[in-house]
């Protein structure tokens, strides 16, 4: 069987006329040409490249990144807790409680943002690890 390249992750050119297929299509629109085979097989190559690469390198900012949920989730806590406390309080001016809510607010989405931006750059490690390896795998299947 022909290899088909990918023109892009969601495009494929179909084995016998070349046309542009989606992954979907199990026959070509153009041609007819029963293209599941191909469809399943790269399906299967990325199921496995999932599985070599380990999920769990890394593993200290991974706890950071629990770290600052947990941090973002008790500043959200303190900062409705302070916020209430200041509202029943005769004397207090209401500008300090919404005050304190606003930057409770600001250091609850900050830390937030810290842990997600931690598990973003582990993805992208990840999927230049991915991509790295299915172009080595290409390119020795283009060799032999």
């Amino acid at each position: 069987m022909k290899h088909i390249e990918p023109t892009d992750e969601y495009d494929y050119y179909c084995t016998d006329c070349q046309s542009i297929i989606s992954p979907k299509d199990k026959v070509c629109p153009h041609c007819r040409a029963d293209t599941s085979e191909f469809i399943e097989e790269e399906e299967d190559s990325f199921d496995e490249l999932d599985e070599e690469i380990s999920p769990k390198k890394y593993p200290a900012l991974r706890v950071i990144a629990t770290l600052y949920q947990a941090i973002a989730v008790l500043i959200a806590i303190m900062t409705l807790i302070s916020f209430l406390l200041l509202l029943q309080q005769p004397t207090s001016n209401p500008v300090f409680s919404i005050g304190s809510l606003v930057l409770g607010t600001i250091g609850v989405i900050t830390f937030l943002a810290l842990s997600e931006a931690i598990k973003v750059f582990i993805d992208i490690e990840h999927g230049i690890r991915g991509i790295t390896r299915l172009l080595k795998r290409r390119d020795t299947e283009e060799e032999d």
